[in-house]
């Protein structure tokens, strides 16, 4: 039976499905199609990030004096770029090229079934070659078949899985980029939730069917001899190492491996200029979603478990959550007008709050939801010296008291016109500017001269992130997922149980009155190693140590002089002083409890 179409109501929703055979009238489908899934997305107007890929595998005869028994492991080897495992007593080789060639990238035909590819022995040779320096006696070994099939890959080599905004009852299953046999029944069980119960119980943020984004690149900084990393295909400023061409940060991974990398210094030159003057970012990569009309309280009230009912102009700190009460985003809610609020989140993320949005949106027609990234360039300016130079390009009165800490509004810098949110992720006094793209080398231009003789520094993420850690300031898909609740990740100041109901609160509730198991913990580490986070965190005695957790987000804190890293801890261990371990590349490294927020604990900065 081939599929010729499905169809929807005006809505978005899922009616049947026209197949060759009849329609089928369904209100669910699953698009589980595998190379095929971008044809039938777009029978329903979605388009799938997934491209055809060649992916070859060879297997031999048996080796004379070394048959392989039937119970030989499986052995991969990411470092040669190959796997293996026995096939009627011989070896099975495949692999992944690091230059590998698409198939049919404008529709695999569908009469192509049970089909394979010309094999490409020179595609091979790659990763035959690394299975040889790994198992030597292959040399040896005679050659039964290559054979090639293509197999949909995604652009970050991860399924997608989950619905669809806008097309209830829509559901994906596809692109599982050489993960289907081993995570197979993982994902249908997840895919299986989504559909009974409308959400996971397990994190799958990395998974999620509409994470993918849209691509923007900036060149203006390359001057200051800035690094660029990237986000969700965003350009985005990882340091500056001035006096140097510009250059992507890639190349330097593979310079240092994972030992404390040549700009560590950098880093905390941009660190302290924050902390102590004042620092300038580029952050236009900030998703940005316009929520509009009559039901737009209504709607966001039912999402977050703040309060977002504030006067226009407030900005609200809150999170999106599901019905078990875990966290599906972290973000701020801006209120512009009394039918008008913007929704500020991750570079990574606003493709997915996008559609949980959308996904809850009442079908009456009071509430358009957009977004608007890439209308509005952002500038980050923090620092002690923040305000004095913000009120050297604006005749708007940015004092404390005319604009105080969490409100936005419309000021004039430079002439040009920008909304102002004093918010900040680094723990001190600043603001979020945003304003037209092809305004922004002006405003940027006009904040380093007047910061120049204030100590004025551009500044870039690595910094930031160093910065927040030792604020203790979350970070969401890290410290925050949706298997995470507020209480237990120190957010229960944002929920108001009160303010009536929302998505997850009756969980909430019941989080409340049984008690937390476990709570999210900052940890300090000696300056001596790295660390990056996901390492284990053991507890005990140096005899009888136990895994008790993992670190969430980690890094190096320039003011405090210490890494730092946050890690969910039970009860018992969540205390400040306990002594804990954490394995760091094989090392046990003497770690502890430490507060909460190692920097302006209790937010005086902030509010200045």
């Amino acid at each position: 039976m081939r599929t010729a179409s499905e169809r929807c109501t005006p809505t978005g929703s899922v009616t049947r499905v026209l197949t060759d055979h009849g329609a089928v009238t369904t209100e669910t489908v699953v698009n589980a199609a595998g190379t095929w899934a971008p044809q039938i997305g777009a029978m329903v107007g979605v388009h799938l990030p997934m491209v055809p890929l060649m992916h070859q595998h060879m297997t031999t005869r048996p080796i004379p004096g070394h048959e392989l028994p039937k119970n030989t492991p499986v052995l991969r080897d990411p470092q040669n770029l190959f796997y293996a495992r026995e096939e009627v007593r011989g070896f099975l080789i495949g692999g992944f090229e690091r230059n590998p060639k698409a198939w049919s990238v404008d529709g695999v035909p569908w009469e192509f079934n049970r089909q394979l590819l010309n094999p490409d022995w020179e595609l091979f040779d790659e990763i035959m070659q690394g299975a040889i320096r790994r198992i030597p006696v292959l040399a040896q070994a005679e050659v039964h078949r290559l054979m090639n099939g293509p197999e949909a890959i995604t652009p970050d080599s991860r399924p997608l899985l989950g619905p669809i905004p806008g097309r209830r009852g829509f559901y994906l299953a596809a692109g599982l980029s050489h993960t289907g046999f081993g995570a197979g029944g993982a994902l249908g069980q997840i895919l299986a939730e989504w559909i009974v119960e409308g959400s996971s119980s397990v994190d799958t943020n990395e998974l999620n069917a509409h994470r993918f984004g849209t691509m923007y690149a900036d060149r203006r900084l390359h001057a200051l001899g800035v690094v660029w990393g990237e986000k969700n295909g965003w350009e985005r400023p990882n340091f500056f190492d001035p006096g140097k061409p510009w250059r992507r940060a890639g190349a330097d991974q593979h310079a240092w491996g994972w030992a404390r990398p040549p700009y560590f210094g950098q880093i905390g030159q941009e660190h302290r200029a924050v902390r102590e003057r004042a620092g300038l970012f580029e952050m236009s990569s900030f998703g940005k979603i316009d929520v509009r009309g009559p039901g737009a309280l209504a709607l966001l009230q039912r999402l977050t478990d703040n309060d977002v009912g504030k006067p226009v102009g407030s900005v609200v700190y809150t999170q999106f959550l599901n019905q078990r009460g875990g966290i599906e985003s972290d973000l701020t809610v801006s209120r512009l007008a009394e039918d008008h609020f913007r929704v500020t989140t991750g570079s990574n993320f606003v493709a997915g709050d996008l559609g949980w949005i959308r996904m809850h949106m009442p079908g009456d027609g009071s509430v358009e939801v957009n977004e608007v990234t890439e209308d509005w360039a952002c500038l980050g300016l923090w620092g002690p010296s923040a305000r004095e130079i913000l009120q050297a390009v604006t005749g708007d009165d940015v004092s404390n008291a005319v604009f105080p800490y969490m409100t936005a509004r419309t000021i004039r810098v430079n002439g040009i016109s920008a909304l102002a949110q004093r918010v900040t992720y680094v723990g001190e006094l600043g603001w979020e500017l945003y304003m037209a793209p092809d305004k922004t080398g002006e405003v940027w231009d006009a904040l380093m001269a007047a910061g120049q003789p204030r100590g004025l520094r551009p500044a870039g993420y690595k910094a930031l992130d160093s910065l927040r850690l030792e604020k203790g300031y979350r970070y969401w898909s890290v410290d925050l997922t949706p298997s995470d609740n507020p209480f237990e990740a120190g957010l229960g100041f944002c929920v108001r149980l009160n303010k009536g109901d929302f998505i997850g609160r009756e969980a909430l509730v019941g989080i409340k009155s049984q008690g937390l198991k476990q709570r999210l913990c900052t940890l300090t580490l000696t300056d001596a190693c790295v660390v990056y986070g996901g390492e284990a965190v053991y507890a005990g005695t140096a005899k009888d140590q136990r895994i008790v957790s993992r670190l969430r987000s980690a890094g190096y804190g320039y003011t405090v002089g210490k890494n730092i890293g946050f890690a969910y801890l039970p009860l018992e261990l969540a205390k400040e002083g306990i002594p804990l371990a954490v394995e760091v590349f094989g090392e046990r490294i003497p770690a502890q409890v430490a507060a909460d927020v190692l920097y302006d604990a209790r937010g005086e900065r902030i509010r200045a």
